[in-house]
């Protein structure tokens, strides 16, 4: 499985119509046993190089979606196409005004 790099926002593609709402979409976790679940939203992406960029978002249940990856992106690559940005998004333990998610952004070269 090829690595995924880390991205910048000026990496991130100009976003077309959504085309994906599921949340709780299963994937296949980083460790062979079991499935992870998620919130997954994809949208077309617009400009030079069409595609499409999804969003995943950790729910709790199950596989990090950050340790998971790579087997992620290579599902959604077989769902979408090779054209696809994805971004992991952890969600703060208890977010509240003040406090801030972490999003983690990758891409395939």
């Amino acid at each position: 499985m090829a690595a995924l790099t880390p991205a910048s926002p000026a990496d991130l593609p100009p976003l077309g119509e959504p085309v994906t709402d599921e949340p709780f979409w299963r994937y296949p976790p980083a460790s062979l046993a079991g499935e992870g679940v998620a919130h997954l939203r994809v949208w077309l992406t617009t400009g030079p190089e069409p595609g499409h960029l999804a969003v995943v978002t950790e729910t709790g249940l199950a596989a990090s979606v950050t340790e998971s990856a790579g087997h992620i992106w290579a599902e959604l690559a077989r769902m979408y196409g090779l054209s696809l940005v994805l971004l992991e998004h952890t969600p703060a333990p208890e977010v509240g005004e003040g406090m801030e998610a972490c999003w983690c952004c990758a891409r395939r070269q």
